[in-house]
């Protein structure tokens, strides 16, 4: 009687932990969509700029700072952020790709990424220049591992 009694907890406690895993998932699918349309609106808001040729899976990127402010450039994972002065530029070497690049103005004004005719087809080179408020802000660069170049308002 005892064995009986012992397989009836388990099965009960089986039974609760389906119950439980079931309602995880109903209520964490609404969110996981959302997860996924922002992902899909955000590659889909994406514009391509320039293509780039990775060499060993590694590219540069070269930026000039044309604006009158201070910028602050990052590459998550890979560089901390990097305070760009007015009229100065910077070379990130060996940026292993798909990398993105994050580009703000230190006083929260808007930005214009512009790619600028490269050097080599392995140097991505952007000018960062002040965006009227009308334009597009764009802030972004996401360097895919074929090479191509996008950019995120």
């Amino acid at each position: 009687m005892v064995r009986w009694n012992r397989w009836a907890q388990i099965a009960a406690g089986f039974a609760v932990g389906i119950a439980t895993l079931l309602w995880a998932t109903e209520t964490a699918t609404p969110q996981l969509q959302q997860a996924r349309i922002a992902s899909n609106q955000t590659e889909e808001s994406a514009t391509e700029i320039a293509k780039v040729a990775p060499i060993s899976g590694q590219v540069q990127v070269h930026l000039y700072n044309n604006m009158g402010a201070e910028i602050i450039l990052e590459a998550p994972g890979y560089t901390l952020p990097t305070l760009l002065k007015p009229g100065k530029e910077i070379t990130i070497q060996n940026l292993p790709t798909p990398a993105t690049l994050k580009i703000s103005r230190v006083d929260g004004g808007l930005i214009k990424v512009q790619p600028v005719t490269p050097k080599s087809s392995n140097i991505l080179d952007v000018a960062i220049n002040e965006a009227s408020p009308l334009s597009d802000d764009s802030g972004t660069l996401q360097i895919q591992k074929n090479g191509q170049v996008l950019l995120n308002p």
